[in-house]
Order: C-alpha cells, then sequence, then structure tokens
C-alpha cells in the first residue's frame, strides 16, 4: 500500500533555525545536535548536552514520518529527511502537483511542486515538504489535510475518466 523509501538507509535528521539534528547511523553510530549558529563546522556535538531538544526534534520527525505514513493516498511514497528539514513527497502519478497546489493553498498547505526541481518544468506528482519550525501538531494537521486534498483530486479523475464518452 504505501512505501517510504531510504536514500540512504538510517539517514534522517532535521534542521529548525539554529540547531541540527541528526539520527544514528547519518555521520556516525549516535545520535549528533549541533548548533549551527556557534559551529558551523558541525565539530561540536551537543546531543548530551540538550536532551531536551534532542528529544523534541526526534518528535518532530516521528510525526512527519508517521502522518505521511497514515494520510497520504495509497501509490505515495516519500524519502525520510537526510540532515535537513524537507521531505520529498511522490504522490500517485495521476496527481499533478502544481495543479493541486492551489487547493492546498485554500486548505492552508503550502509546498514546492516538483517541477520546479527539474531543469524543464516538466509535469510531477511530487512536491517538497518542509517541517522545519513547525509543530508536531501542525505537522499532523498539515499531512493530513495534504491528505485529503489529494484524494479528492484522485477522486476528481475518476469521476471525469468515467464521464468520458468513448464513440
Amino acid at each position: 500500500r504505501f512505501q517510504m523509501r531510504l536514500d540512504h538507509p538510517a539517514a534522517a535528521g532535521l534542521r529548525s533555525g539554529q540547531w541540527k539534528y541528526l539520527r544514528p547511523g547519518t555521520w556516525s553510530g549516535s545520535t549528533t545536535l549541533f548548533d549551527l549558529a556557534a559551529d558551523p563546522a558541525e565539530k561540536q556535538d551537543l546531543s548530551r548536552a540538550r536532551p531536551d531538544l534532542v528529544k523534541q526534534l526526534e518528535a518532530r520527525l516521528e510525526a512527519a514520518e508517521s502522518a505521511l505514513a497514515r494520510h497520504l493516498p495509497d501509490g505515495s511514497s516519500f524519502s525520510r529527511s537526510e540532515g535537513g528539514f524537507l521531505v520529498w513527497v511522490t504522490l500517485p502519478d495521476a496527481i499533478d502537483s502544481s495543479a493541486l497546489l492551489d487547493d492546498a493553498k485554500r486548505a492552508g498547505v503550502v509546498y514546492a511542486p516538483g517541477e520546479l526541481f527539474y531543469p524543464d518544468g516538466r509535469r510531477s506528482s511530487s512536491l517538497r515538504l518542509s517541517v522545519a519550525n513547525t509543530s508536531v501538531a501542525e505537522i499532523e494537521r498539515g499531512v493530513a489535510i495534504l491528505g485529503e486534498v489529494a484524494r479528492a483530486a484522485l477522486a476528481r479523475g475518476r469521476r471525469r475518466a468515467a464521464e468520458v464518452v468513448h464513440v
């Protein structure tokens, strides 16, 4: 039903403001936390000094992954974040992420359509979704809305296909 692509197994993280959180396996065998404002070279791991922040950032990542897995329509997939705050989501092929954007905006969700990331601007069912500086509740609600909007677009497409008269 649902697929989660792992571009680099166990590589996942989140950037939020000055903080960069990486799960175990991203760069080392343990959790790491960097203060990018004070340590742009990422040499001082603060994960043991700031377990509260590690827990908060991990909760955001888990919320995003869980919400995406639960709310996106069948045939969707996403890539886990690799030390960033963006998730690449691929919806079913029948959905054009650029055409879906107006409906998503009206419902309160904004994303970058996949066509922006192709030099030829080709139609794409993919999109880039940010979870930076977003609360767990906002992530859950936003992904639920995105799933609802995507399912509605699929249903409209099925209705249109059923209305086509073949001669």
